[in-house]
Order: C-alpha cells, then structure tokens, then sequence
C-alpha cells in the first residue's frame, strides 16, 4: 500500500490493520489530497515497486451559472450570485475498508464547522436575464457519501430584496472522479439549502471524468 499526502501511520502490523484506519477530510488541502493505492507484488532486492496511487476524495465543479427565467415579471429584479458551498458533506472515511461517517460538515446547512474547499463567498455575481451568465469556476473536495443523507451543491443568491437557494443533489459521488456542473436557472428557488427543488426549477448538465492518476516508485 502506498499512501500520498497523509499523516504519518504507525503500529501498522498488516493490510486489514492499515485498511481499517480513518482519514479525515480536514487533514487535506486542496494542493495536498490524499491519496491511495494498493498492489500485490513479489519483493526483491534492487528492485523498484511501482503502485499507482488515485485520490479518495471527489472533486465537484460548478461551471457555470445563467439566467433563463420563465415568468418576465422576474426578469426585471436584481439577480446575484452570492456564495457557493457544499452542504452534508462527509467528514471522514477509512483508508480501503466500507464505513459510516463518524463526523459531518456543513449538515442541515450548519456552518458551525467548515473547510476552505466546501465553501466559496462570491463578491461579484451579478446575473441578468439572457446574458453571458456567471462563468468562475469554483473547485471543491469532499469524500464520496453512500448514506441517504446526500451531498448537495448549494448555489446561494439575491433576488430583488429575497435570498433563494438552488440545492442540487450530488447522487454519485466516487473517488478519483470530478463531477462538473452547468447551471441555468429558470424559476426563483428554495429558502433553505435544506429545501428540495420543484421539476423544472433549474437544468443542471453534469459532465464526469476521472482525476489523472499518479504513479509512485518506492524503492524498498
């Protein structure tokens, strides 16, 4: 087993022993994510031992967001993007072996405890109706999450005088893969992170692909 950008693991006395250990989510930065790759190998002297290593984390993109508004009495307010942010996010998960989270962020839409990578204040998001839309992308990390309680991607905004979220369910979540995502908005949305979307509110395209894995030789 190879490990890349974790803490120091010691005692470890075989694969089960390693396999079962937490890593935790705020151990990790955006330029040092953890990663993981395990072999079988025949050892021998003077011989390199190459293991390709993947992330354990899943990394969602939000592209882009635009304004496609289906009532034209809302196309003359104020439209704003102002923060984006991943709400029940998974905080810790065992190096290989299955397992419930122990700890969560940023669930029920509790901000008590947060990650620089889960959420990004937004000063200049101005939208208006049939324009080029608001194009930053914003990058974030979190582990994959198979309990019910699924992550979402939050787009907060200000419309006219009126906060609305636009929550997206995040289904799939895999390690080592990146879920990119182009918003258009069409309705006015939710007042809660915590809220469920209606049909039709927004169309959310998604496109995945795979993180490159890196490869490590150790030499032994």
């Amino acid at each position: 087993v190879a490990l890349v950008n974790a803490g120091e693991e010691t005692g470890v006395s075989d694969y089960e022993s390693l396999a079962g250990r937490s890593v935790y989510l705020k151990d990790s930065d955006v330029d040092n994510l953890v990663m993981l790759g395990d072999t079988i190998v025949t050892v021998a002297a003077g011989n390199p031992i190459d293991v390709e290593v993947s992330y354990l984390s899943s990394k969602v993109v939000l592209d882009s967001v635009t304004l496609d508004l289906e009532n034209y009495e809302h196309e003359s307010l104020d439209f704003a993007v102002t923060s984006v942010f991943l709400t029940n996010v998974v905080g810790d998960r065992k190096y290989i072996n299955d397992s419930a989270p122990t700890m969560w962020y940023h669930q029920d839409a509790d901000f008590s405890k947060t990650l620089p990578f889960i959420y990004d204040s937004v000063s200049n998001g101005t939208l208006e109706h049939g324009g080029a839309g608001y194009g930053t992308d914003h990058y974030f990390y979190c582990f994959p999450n198979a309990t019910a309680t699924k992550t979402r991607l939050v787009i907060e905004t200000i419309i006219g005088d009126e906060t609305y979220y636009y929550p997206i369910e995040l289904k799939e979540l895999l390690p080592n893969n990146q879920y990119s995502y182009s918003v258009v908005l069409t309705r006015l949305g939710v007042d809660s992170p915590n809220g469920s979307l209606k049909e039709g509110v927004c169309g959310v395209t998604v496109s995945i692909k795979g993180w490159t894995n890196n490869s490590s030789t150790v030499v032994i």
